[in-house]
């Protein structure tokens, strides 16, 4: 690792870093203000409004959503999902609401943390890059946050599925509303392409979060690339197998820019110098302890040098 352009680039990195730590307080602010707004308007654009009041309430809920913890913003979506919906249907209201609450029972009661990998997954889907998702959902969150992306996902084929009945329903009596639920439902059980990019979601946020736990070098970065490859793999031979038209090579441009996004959101978030691993033994009263100590790569001055190690605990055997 002993090389200028090695160096240069960690230089650039802690820069970036010192920047960030400084300005730490406005640069989150403003942050979760970009965040949240492109998320509601993502959901306006979901269900076709995008003008008007919808765009005014996706402002205003960005804004508050700012200044409060950030769990809160999948209830944000959930009020600005039912507003579209009762502009269509009371019915999708109930059915929708519905889902929210079996989302709960199932996962946010038990990680309500995770509710921000639901609010957010629309978002993936607008800026054209949705296997980042599993990603960062197998990077940084475990099998609740697994749990989150799936309801994620469907809430964002929900939404596309609205939009499509929106045409039957305005021609439609009032007697006829409830076959807004039935064309949900039906197309839900008739899209094979659906059911397809969930599954490779949930095996590459799978093999991204085993990958990313193991203690063997370069663990992270094989972790992108086994979910990368895993998910597009799996899409790829479902869609053959199942004789589902795809359009495989834009999948195929938005996964590998998708493993390049999570690789270097990683090297800003941690590098560690595998060539300086070393093993430590000790015990206490109750067990004896093998660990592996990493150290992380930090810059000084025209060189760089390592600091702050990275403790892996190894397998623990009971005295």
């Amino acid at each position: 690792m002993e090389n200028k352009a090695t160096v240069l680039i960690l230089r650039i990195r802690r820069k970036i870093q010192k920047f960030c730590q400084k300005h730490s307080r406005g640069l989150g602010v403003l942050y979760k203000l970009i965040a949240n707004l492109l998320l509601f308007v993502a959901i306006n654009h979901l269900y076709g409004k995008t003008e008007g009041l919808p765009i005014i309430l996706a402002g205003g809920l960005a804004v508050i959503c700012t200044g409060i913890p950030s769990k809160y913003t999948y209830l944000a979506s959930i009020i600005l999902t039912t507003f579209h919906l009762s502009q269509t249907s009371w019915d999708l209201v109930v059915f929708y609401l519905a889902a929210v609450l079996l989302s709960y029972l199932m996962v946010f009661r038990m990680k309500p943390e995770a509710a921000v990998i639901t609010a957010f997954t629309p978002l993936f889907f607008h800026l054209k890059i949705p296997f980042l998702l599993p990603l960062l959902v197998g990077m940084f969150s475990n099998m609740f946050g697994i749990g989150a992306m799936v309801f994620g996902v469907l809430f964002y084929y929900f939404g596309v599925y609205v939009k499509d009945v929106v045409l039957l329903l305005s021609s439609a009596t009032g007697g006829e509303n409830i076959i807004a639920v039935k064309n949900v439902m039906d197309a839900f059980s008739s899209d094979s392409k659906c059911l397809l990019l969930l599954g490779a979601f949930v095996v590459a946020a799978t093999l991204t979060y085993i990958f990313y736990h193991q203690s063997f070098d370069y663990a992270w970065y094989l972790a992108v690339l086994a979910g990368g490859l895993s998910g597009f793999l799996v899409y790829l031979g479902g869609g053959i197998l199942f004789d589902i038209q795809s359009k495989n090579l834009g999948y195929v441009i938005t996964i590998l820019c998708s493993m390049l996004i999570a690789a270097v959101i990683q090297f800003f978030r941690c590098i560690i110098d595998y060539g300086s691993v070393e093993y430590i033994e000790f015990e206490d009263d109750e067990y004896y302890y093998y660990v592996k100590a990493v150290p992380k790569v930090t810059t000084i001055g025209e060189d760089f040098t390592t600091s702050s190690v990275t403790v892996e605990e190894r397998p623990v055997k009971h005295l």
